[in-house]
């Protein structure tokens, strides 16, 4: 039986590129994105691969989104077997950008 894997932030960069490797091996992907157009690109990028894909909408700085996203995977009625927290969250209180990296 093929592992189920979801990967929030998985529209591009590392936590598409996980995607593709995973989908790769045959895991079943639930990627997760706060851009409905981003997730849309990405999981036909996916299935152009043959990659067995699903998407869910979900913005993980909103606890609204995440249950309403949470409620949705599990009426889906799959097992979760990993979460990958791949999605970041630069709050304004973070100021700007280069004071994180000097």
């Amino acid at each position: 039986m093929h592992k189920t894997i979801l990967i929030t932030g998985a529209t591009k960069g590392i936590g598409f590129e996980t995607a593709r490797q995973l989908g790769k091996k045959g895991c079943h992907l639930v990627i997760s994105g706060r851009n409905e157009g981003s997730l849309v690109n990405a999981l036909q990028q996916l299935r152009l691969e043959n990659i067995d894909a699903s998407s869910l909408l979900m913005d993980v700085s909103s606890p609204s989104s995440i249950a309403e996203a949470a409620a949705s995977f599990a009426q889906s009625g799959r097992n979760l077997d990993v979460l990958i927290n791949n999605a970041a969250i630069l709050s304004k209180e973070d100021h700007n950008i280069n004071s994180l990296v000097n």
